[in-house]
């Protein structure tokens, strides 16, 4: 498949390691722009619990989704997330979220529908994605627009099964904080080989 137009640079990590300061102040660094993945994730989340879908129906969670626009881009060198024309954004910290939102995580139609806006981002600036599966699902595909209004739910009669579990971390990589002390300025960058 083609590459991305821009570059996306992948961060991941264990919870409370330092991923979100990190990203943040690399994509400052590098003028890119910072997108949290698991914030969409989340963002989706919030609203299927305003709207008392529950989590744990998973076609109900694909019904729902499928029924509202939701809107994925840039604008002013920041992520523009909406949901039935909702920005959840703020809410993607609220415990009641925390709680839920693994359970939507693990339909495969919510991943493929959040990832493809993930992978519409990259056309438009280059980028610092924090989140699971940056480097492996989402920078290795094409990139395109994402919609879902009027789109039309996934017939298949598989179920819809949890994602693997992975290892929390290597065993050959010690687990500390991630530090912005080192990082690479975007002139360095530019200096770098091809």
């Amino acid at each position: 498949m083609p590459e991305l137009p821009h570059p996306v640079i992948a961060v991941d990590g264990t919870a409370a390691s330092g991923k979100s300061t990190f990203s943040r102040e690399l994509a400052k660094r590098l003028g890119y722009v910072y997108v949290s993945t698991g914030a969409m994730y989340r963002g989706v989340t919030w609203y299927l619990q305003e709207k008392n879908v529950p989590l744990n129906d998973a076609d109900s969670v694909v019904r729902e989704v499928h029924a509202v626009e939701i809107e994925t881009r840039l604008e002013n060198g920041h992520l523009l997330f909406r949901i039935g024309g909702i920005d959840p954004l703020s809410h993607a910290r609220e415990s009641r979220v925390n709680e839920g939102v693994s359970l939507v995580a693990q339909i495969a139609e919510i991943r493929q529908l959040l990832v493809a806006g993930q992978q519409s981002l990259a056309a438009q600036s280059p980028l610092v994605m924090e989140g699971r599966d940056i480097g492996t699902v989402v920078g290795r595909r094409k990139a395109r627009s994402m919609s879902s209004k009027n789109a039309t739910p996934s017939t298949s009669s598989a179920p819809h099964r949890p994602l693997p579990v992975r290892p929390t971390r290597s065993s050959s990589i010690p687990a500390r904080p991630l530090s912005t002390n080192s990082l690479p300025s975007r002139s360095s960058i530019s200096r770098l080989p091809a």
